[in-house]
């Protein structure tokens, strides 16, 4: 749910931009804006897109958005490997299913992720110092076992 909340912040903000953007190269042309139905259908159009490219470039390239960096999570196949780029497409459209967000309340599972075959999964990271002493631990079981070949030196 929080990458939900963080990827909507992320989205909102970005379509503001665009809009902000939108806006002032339209008020420089024409010096209305808003007025006309096909200024209205720039505007969601402009919004979908900046949706789906914010999610598609996102996970395409990395496997997780702002939202899922933040909350250490990444999205895999249901085989557990590495989503391409045509299920990442699928999963991103898949949202656009109006009463979409509304499918989590069941198993937890939403239909972007039941339809494109994917699960987002967290991501446990050992921290350093463990991967150290394992490792110190390693090294010193050889150590070890080389003295006893060597004959106890």
């Amino acid at each position: 749910m929080a990458n939900l909340l963080i990827d909507m912040c992320v989205i909102v903000l970005s379509q503001f931009c665009v809009g902000l953007v939108y806006g002032v190269l339209a008020l420089s042309g024409r010096g209305h804006i808003g007025q006309t139905h096909a200024d209205i259908a720039v505007g969601y159009a402009l919004d979908v897109l900046v949706f789906l490219g914010y999610y598609i470039s996102c996970e395409g390239a990395t496997g997780c958005t702002v939202g899922k960096l933040v909350t250490r999570t990444r999205v895999r196949t249901t085989a557990g490997g590495r989503a391409g780029l045509g299920t990442i497409v699928g999963r991103t459209v898949a949202r656009l299913i109006p009463f979409e967000a509304f499918t989590y309340l069941g198993d937890g599972c939403g239909w972007h992720d039941e339809l494109s075959g994917t699960r987002v999964l967290r991501i446990v990271r050992r921290p350093v110092a463990a991967t150290v002493s394992s490792t110190q631990a390693e090294m010193d079981e050889r150590e070890r076992e080389l003295m006893k070949r060597l004959g106890g030196r």
